[in-house]
């Protein structure tokens, strides 16, 4: 692999990281476990949206992120989930399927939830069927609560367990498979715990002189609130005196014409810009202590000498709306609820900075097993993205699907199928959308906007009755009845 890492200078404003090459790595930088190949992490943090990250890390709160993440990575600036919610995200997360292929389309009940997911075959049993030492370090699918059972595949096994998912303090971690409690002392903040399981993983690893390499994944809660606790995000109390930010309020903030919205979205009331405000900064403030755990990770990284031949991962479940379109949540089909932040820094020579081809939640199982030297056990729709880390430019996607199908849930949002197009596509970027009752029965509501005009999503052209406008909707929906069923292997060639 030719992926070589860079060192950061500085981070301008429009979120590029200007870089330069690193030094080689130190003597002797090659450990004493593992078999050679590739180490993998995966930290996968919980709603974080694009715009809130770049603030950190302009604002300076997330330098070990930047020193062993950003810096030498490469940031993905058109990075998209295909379905914004938790556990539909994470189960494609672990197969490289849409969720209308894996059957994940809510986070809980009939049609969602762990109970929904079928664990048989998913990233961590195709990594330990090909030869890795697999770990697993936080929150893993909505609905998990038998902390005696432990999925297959993984060789370790800390996971958070539901309902506690959701809090900072009183939580239970299942130990393999043994449930351990934690309190409400300072050192029970959940991130620092986590951080510190992880942290051990490395160094047992290490230790035990492990002849595999290994993958480790780590998904704390910040900068989520804890719903099952209390309202609000918690940060760590070290962090509680951050210093504030001001919101951002573009004019999609309180969006003031909602006529072209679906009907259901019309009649939402304004936000109080102060309460999204508070929210904002609580949601920065917790990220602090996920670059703290960066830094654990990466300092234990460079102890046992395994740093240069790891690869890290760094993304989020889903984006998240700060009072955009009057929506301070996420699910939605706007730009902050299904962009997410993906850096990943590998081993070698020759890695871009920056990417700006279109990669999805559907890439990351993909491109693991890529990066591990195996073939995924399932028919995967997403793509490894390996060949963009080492500069080529492959036949690449030109559109996905984003959606939101029929189920039997109160959720209150209607559903809903997208699809979004890239800047080299005719007329492109593009994003059309069809809303459908509850059953599933019929269109209520579409979208049509043109993303190189209207960014901001603020004015839908789907009343438009040009000749541009007219043909643009009868491709886009014609691309989404067939992207909408896609699989076995056909969704890539949709995409293209």
């Amino acid at each position: 692999m030719k992926i070589a890492a860079v060192r950061v200078l500085a981070w301008a404003a429009s979120g590029t990281f200007l870089a330069v090459a690193a030094p080689p790595a130190a003597a002797g930088d090659s450990g004493t476990a593992g078999d050679g190949r590739t180490n993998v992490i995966l930290l996968m943090v919980d709603d974080l949206d694009v715009a809130s990250l770049d603030a950190a890390v302009a604002a300076g709160y997330m330098p070990n992120f930047v020193e062993h993440v950003a810096g030498p990575g490469t940031t993905f600036s058109e990075s998209f989930v295909t379905l914004s919610l938790c556990c539909p995200s994470r189960s494609t997360m672990l197969t490289g399927q849409y969720p209308h292929n894996h059957g994940v389309i809510r986070n809980s009940g009939a049609f969602g939830g762990f109970q929904r997911f079928d664990d048989r075959s998913t990233l961590a049993t195709w990594l330990r069927d090909g030869g890795y030492h697999t770990g697993h370090v936080g929150k893993y699918l909505n609905g998990y609560a038998d902390a005696a059972y432990v999925p297959p595949g993984w060789d370790d096994w800390q996971a958070l367990v539901d309902p506690t998912t959701y809090c900072m303090y009183d939580y239970t971690i299942s130990d393999n498979g043994v449930p351990v409690g934690y309190g409400a002392a300072e050192a029970d903040y959940q991130t620092d715990v986590l951080a510190g399981r992880a942290d051990d993983f490395i160094r047992e690893w290490h230790e035990q002189g492990d002849p595999r390499p290994f993958y480790l994944s780590i998904t704390p809660l910040a900068p989520h609130a804890e719903s099952a606790c209390r309202n609000g995000v918690r940060p760590a109390p070290r962090h509680l005196g951050t210093p504030r930010l001001p919101l951002p309020r573009p004019p999609s903030f309180n969006e003031q014409l909602m006529g072209d919205k679906p009907t259901w979205m019309r009649s939402l009331p304004l936000l109080r810009p102060e309460a999204v405000e508070n929210v904002y900064n609580e949601r920065i403030a917790a990220l602090r202590a996920v670059d703290d755990l960066v830094g654990t990770l990466g300092r234990r990284l460079g102890e046992v000498g395994a740093a240069s031949r790891t690869a890290f991962i760094f993304t989020s479940d889903n984006g998240y709306l700060l009072g955009q379109h009057r929506w301070r949540s996420k699910v939605l089909l706007y730009e902050e609820s299904i962009r997410v932040p993906l850096i990943v820094r590998v081993p070698g020579t020759g890695q871009p900075p920056r990417v700006e081809a279109i990669v999805l939640n559907n890439d990351l199982a993909p491109t693991i097993a890529a990066l591990a030297g195996i073939e995924p056990a399932l028919a995967v729709d997403g793509r490894s993205l390996l060949p963009l880390l080492e500069g080529a430019s492959p036949r690449w996607r030109e559109r996905f699907l984003v959606e939101f199908p029929p189920a039997d849930d109160s959720a209150g949002i209607p559903p809903f199928f997208a699809v979004r197009t890239a800047s080299g596509a005719a007329g492109g970027p593009l994003l059309y959308a069809e809303t459908w009752d509850f059953s599933g029965t019929r269109i209520t509501d579409r979208e049509h906007y043109d993303l190189t005009l209207d960014p901001l999503q603020l004015q839908s052209l789907h009343r438009r009755l040009s000749p541009l406008r007219v043909q643009q909707r009868r491709v886009l929906s014609d691309e989404l009845q067939q992207l909408k069923t896609c699989g076995g292997g056909t969704c890539q060639t949709i995409e293209e």
